[in-house]
């Protein structure tokens, strides 16, 4: 979507593409991998109050 608004503003296909990958990386919060460490951490001790199998890796 956003490359088409950029090609109606003028942009060229390729600045537009490159414009449409800067707003989607700009999107990802900086504090995802945080979250994501948190959340694993958090399911990885309900396993194991389940007694759930866990094969380290």
């Amino acid at each position: 979507m956003l490359i088409i608004i950029s090609l109606f503003a003028n942009f060229t296909l390729r600045e537009a593409f490159i414009f449409a990958i800067g707003i989607a990386a700009a999107m990802v919060p900086q504090g995802l991998p945080a979250q994501v460490s948190i959340a694993l951490s958090l399911a990885a001790g309900r396993l194991a109050k389940k007694q759930a199998l866990i094969k380290q890796l």
